[in-house]
């Protein structure tokens, strides 16, 4: 039975297909040009994973120059608005605010939410270059 999915912005019919074969899949790659909408494609079939309740995170890793690309146009455009998220971005300095957000972010994805709390979406947008960090790889690591 097909479960209906309604998209904040309207994809092209390629975009559609795409999200529609790798949508229940396993695993599934998303092998399109560049500048074909894979982010988009990414993000919806987030948004209808979250919605069927078979996930509750998601770790975005983008190169250096367009990860902020994810956080500040990306999600905003193609996320539905129905859905509560929790955003957090990749930095390498470390901050009271941002040590916070990480701490958040990874206790209510382990379930841990507040009572009264609506669950949402756990974003963590990194960018590919810290992996060879060792802090970074680290809490990659701990986010999944």
């Amino acid at each position: 039975m097909d479960q209906a999915y309604e998209f904040k912005t309207k994809p092209y019919q390629h975009q559609f297909d795409a999200w529609h074969a790798s949508r229940d899949a396993q695993f599934h790659a998303l092998f399109l040009e560049m500048g074909t909408g894979k982010s988009k494609v990414a993000i919806d079939t987030m948004a209808y994973l979250f919605e069927k309740n078979q996930i509750d995170s998601a770790l975005i890793i983008a190169p250096k120059g367009v990860y902020d690309n994810w956080v500040q146009k990306e999600l905003p455009t193609h996320l539905p608005d129905r859905i509560p998220t929790m955003v957090v971005r990749w930095q390498s300095n470390t901050t009271k605010v941002w040590e916070d957000q990480i701490q958040k972010l990874f206790a209510r994805g382990r379930g841990k939410i507040k009572p009264g709390e609506a669950p949402s979406l756990g974003i963590f947008v990194m960018n590919v270059e810290a992996l060879s960090t060792v802090r970074g790889a680290k809490v990659a690591t701990m986010f999944v």
